[in-house]
């Protein structure tokens, strides 16, 4: 899949996810970015050793004083070279909750993982004392797998149309 594809996928799911549960702040900032493609993202689920169920998410978040550090690994996380912010669910009082990381946050470091396909670039992402305003949450704190889930009929859909496209494309050059 092309990174052009990789991104309007992306921009799909996450413009809904933003769009029906950011905050009116989050959608101010992020909706423009995202359809003009300045502003892209990617999600950070899978941990070394977990799944994608909920039981699979162990990353802890600390809230104080209004900021939510977090320290732990995710693994097999898609096209970061692509992305600006990174989704990251997390547990914060043992509930699953979603927030939006900038890349470029202090004690954020990423590793390439090697990959059988040379077009889906993969890393591990490290969280090292990473410091994020409790205003980067969707939704509310403990509604993340909800929305992940919801997300995801988001992320098939679009999925579905780019192969659709795809082989609309295969079929006019065939024929």
């Amino acid at each position: 899949m092309s990174n052009s594809l990789k991104k309007d996928t992306t921009k799909g799911v996450f413009w809904s996810l933003i769009e029906r549960f950011g905050t009116n702040e989050q959608k101010h900032y992020y909706l423009k970015g995202i359809a003009d493609s300045d502003v892209n993202f990617t999600v950070a689920w899978l941990e070394p050793g977990g799944s994608y169920k909920e039981q699979g998410i162990q990353l802890v978040g600390e809230i104080t004083q209004e900021q939510i550090r977090l320290s732990g690994v995710k693994t097999q996380v898609p096209d970061v070279e692509l992305a600006q912010h990174v989704l990251v669910p997390l547990r914060i009082n043992n509930e699953i909750t979603l927030i939006i990381v900038d890349l470029q946050t202090p004690g954020i470091s990423v590793k390439h993982q090697d990959n059988i396909a040379e077009t889906r670039k993969l890393s591990t992402v490290h969280f090292e004392n990473v410091t994020v305003s409790v205003e980067n949450v969707i939704g509310q704190i403990g509604d993340g797998w909800g929305i992940l889930q919801e997300s995801l009929l988001y992320y098939n859909a679009a999925l579905s149309s780019v192969a659709v496209g795809a082989m609309e494309q295969i079929v006019e050059m065939a024929t």
